[in-house]
């Protein structure tokens, strides 16, 4: 019950943070929810989704239009980050490590 509370501020974080513009995490983050959302006692709804592949669509979309208002500085820096968050993420077999992941994302 405490996961589906913290479900939307972690959604728009995910979405608003500035560790969102890689289009690699997307895909990643995706995976994970759909292979952890039961365990999290959520569904897609919670994740403004109606399945894994639209969560990624509209995760694509939303990385294009962040990276394309940050400059190059920025966008490099992005990129570092998410690829950080890619890394310790891919292949997380285990809910609870993905969820402190997810939650932690870009949260420095």
């Amino acid at each position: 019950m405490l996961r589906l509370r913290l479900a939307v501020p972690l959604v728009a974080a995910l979405f608003m943070s500035a560790c969102t513009p890689c289009k690699d995490a997307c895909r990643v983050e995706a995976r994970q929810f759909e292979d952890c959302l039961g365990a999290w006692g959520m569904e897609w709804a919670d994740v403004a989704a109606i399945d894994r592949v639209d969560y990624r669509i509209t995760c694509v979309g939303d990385v294009d239009v962040w990276m394309d208002s940050l400059s190059a500085e920025a966008r490099a820096d992005e990129r570092q980050t998410c690829q950080a968050f890619v890394d310790d993420l891919r292949g997380e077999t285990d809910c609870d490590a993905a969820w402190e992941a997810l939650v932690g994302y870009g949260a420095l």
